[in-house]
C-alpha cells in the first residue's frame, strides 16, 4: 500500500483538480485566451491568473489564491441575504442575468482540406433583466434586433484574424473577446453587438492584445511533427478565416439549456423569431 499524501500535498492536489475546475467554469468567457496569454492590463484576466493554482505553488500562495477566488469571485454571496448581495456585490450579480449568444460558422465551401469548419461565438448579458422579469415579448424584441443586425441578406460575416480585441463594460453586461484582423473590423462587430441593447460603445473599454510576431506564434499553416513515424499537423491557433452568422441563442437562469432566439438557416426548432 502506498503512503497517502501529507496534508499539504492533499490540499494542493484538491486545488489543482477541483478548485481550478471551478475557476475555469467561472471564467468561461475567457476560454479563447490561453493561460499564458492572460494580460495584466485586463482586470478579469488578472482575476483568473491569481485564482488558478499551479503545481509548484507553495502552500502560502495556495491559500492566497483560495482567498482571492472565494472573496472576489466565489460563493461569498451565499452567506449574505439577497439585499446584502445587491448592496455590496452588484457586479457578482452578472452570473444571474439572462444571456444572449451569437453563433457564427464557416461556410462549407471555405473549409480547408483536412480541417473541420471553424466557428465563433459572442456572448453578453442583459443586465436590466432577470429570470423573473424577462418576457416573451422582450425576447421577440431582442430576436428582431439580432435578425436586423446580423441576419439580413446572406448573414453578417465576422473576419477572424490573429489579433485579440476585448471590450469590457461589466455594468452593461459586456466581456467580449474577439479575434479580428484589424481595429476597424473589431469596432464594427462591437457596435453591432451593443446595438442589440441600443447601447453606444465607449472605446475606453476596448483593449488590444497583439503578439509581436503573430505569424510565427500563430502560423497560418501549422507546423508538422513526426509521431510514431507519421507526420502529424499541429492544431491551428487563431486561423485567418471568415465565419458567417448562423443563429442567436438565449439562456435564462433557472432554465438548463440554451434556447433559440433567431435562426437564420431555419434548422432550429421553435425559435422565438422565424426566419
Amino acid at each position: 500500500m502506498t503512503n497517502p499524501p501529507n496534508d499539504v500535498e492533499l490540499i494542493q492536489q484538491f486545488c489543482l483538480r477541483y478548485v481550478n475546475k471551478a475557476v475555469r467554469e467561472h471564467f468561461k468567457d475567457l476560454d479563447s485566451v490561453l493561460d499564458e496569454e492572460l494580460s495584466t492590463a485586463n482586470s478579469r484576466h488578472v482575476a483568473k491568473m491569481v485564482s488558478l493554482h499551479k503545481d509548484k505553488d507553495p502552500i502560502t500562495l495556495t491559500v492566497a489564491r483560495l482567498l482571492c477566488f472565494y472573496f472576489s469571485m466565489g460563493n461569498f454571496e451565499a452567506e449574505l441575504g439577497n439585499n446584502d448581495v445587491e448592496k455590496y456585490m452588484p457586479t457578482r450579480l452578472r452570473r444571474y442575468k439572462p444571456q444572449i449568444k451569437l453563433y457564427f460558422l464557416e461556410d462549407i465551401a471555405d473549409v480547408d482540406t483536412g480541417y473541420s469548419r471553424l466557428d465563433g461565438t459572442i456572448t453578453f448579458r442583459l443586465m436590466t433583466e432577470t429570470s423573473e422579469t424577462i418576457t416573451k415579448s422582450d425576447l421577440t424584441t431582442y430576436a428582431t434586433r439580432v435578425k436586423n443586425l446580423f441576419g439580413t441578406g446572406s448573414g453578417y460575416i465576422w473576419k477572424k484574424g490573429k489579433i485579440m480585441y476585448s471590450y469590457s463594460d461589466w455594468e452593461k453586461g459586456y466581456q467580449l473577446q474577439m479575434l479580428c484582423r484589424n481595429i476597424t473590423d473589431a469596432k464594427n462587430l462591437v457596435e453591432k453587438v451593443l446595438d442589440i441593447q441600443n447601447h453606444t460603445p465607449d472605446w475606453k473599454y476596448l483593449n488590444i492584445e497583439e503578439n509581436a510576431e503573430p505569424i510565427e506564434r500563430y502560423p497560418t499553416i501549422p507546423h508538422t511533427k513526426t509521431i510514431l513515424g507519421k507526420p502529424v499537423k499541429d492544431s491551428r491557433e487563431r486561423p485567418i478565416c471568415e465565419v458567417r452568422f448562423k443563429e442567436g441563442m438565449y439562456k435564462i437562469p433557472g432554465l438548463k439549456n440554451w434556447q433559440c432566439l433567431y435562426d437564420r438557416t431555419g434548422s432550429r426548432k421553435n425559435p422565438i423569431l422565424e426566419t
